[in-house]
């Protein structure tokens, strides 16, 4: 199998690639799992560095420009404004090492469609704090650990309060920080699985448009899915240009 050779051809030689809608099954799967892991370098890396810039940015964490109504009492997450209906807050962390960021929020009822382009959320929910990756509309989240100190007015935050800061952002990188196994173990399959849903999808409108277009010529579905996956590698190295480096 001369798997460079198709990639080579798949992204400048387009009109060969119509050869390879015979080729066999695990051919077809070896070349989408490149895809993939292309694809998942980037998400990867961000799960890489979580704990090592939320440690950086533990002194200053992140500019609190709301007025946060919680409070961490006996280590649950309490709703402090007057009519007990204070909303999620979101709050960017200002990466140094990261192509892009992950996003603070705190309180319990969380806007995916706010966090599209976001890798990772650290989300202080009513019980403890989770780890989230965005994935589409939804936000897939496990629990990494219940919150570590026992009392503390988040709304000291809303004046920049250095003690308040450091505990609460000192407290979020020591969860972090200490189950970075739990994190990856998570976190891979998690980012994995949403790059081999985003190549699906658009692997199947590449095959949607081409079995459209050759019909006629009695090109059937199942090879025209497979001309897709060809067709969809310049899409990948797009995507990963655009997220490493910023261009693409």
């Amino acid at each position: 199998i001369n798997m460079y050779q198709r990639l080579k051809n798949s992204l400048f030689m387009p009109k060969e690639i119509a050869r390879y809608a015979y080729d066999k099954f695990y051919v077809i799967v070896l070349y989408m799992l490149i895809f993939v892991a292309l694809l998942s370098i980037p998400g990867i890396i961000d799960l890489k560095n979580l704990g090592q810039e939320i440690t950086y940015e533990v002194s200053n964490g992140v500019t609190i420009d709301k007025d946060v109504q919680y409070y961490i009492k006996d280590k649950q997450l309490v709703d402090i404004s007057p009519d007990k209906s204070s909303p999620t807050y979101y709050f960017q962390y200002d990466m140094y090492s990261s192509f892009s960021g992950v996003v603070l929020v705190i309180g319990q009822n969380i806007d995916a469609s706010k966090l599209s382009l976001v890798p990772f959320i650290i989300h202080c929910a009513n019980d403890g704090i989770y780890l989230g990756f965005p994935m589409g509309n939804t936000i897939s989240s496990i629990k990494i650990s219940e919150y570590t100190v026992d009392k503390l007015d988040l709304s000291l935050l809303n004046n920049n309060n250095a003690e308040a800061k450091a505990m609460f952002f000192g407290m979020a990188n020591t969860i972090v920080s200490s189950n970075m196994k739990l994190v990856y173990g998570f976190g891979i399959p998690t980012i994995v699985f949403g790059s081999f849903m985003e190549i699906l999808s658009n692997v199947f409108i590449f095959a949607l448009i081409g079995y459209m277009f050759n019909k006629k010529l009695g090109l059937r579905f199942g090879k025209s899915m497979k001309l897709g996956i060809f067709c969809s590698l310049p899409m990948v190295v797009g995507t990963l240009l655009e997220a490493l480096f910023g261009t693409g």
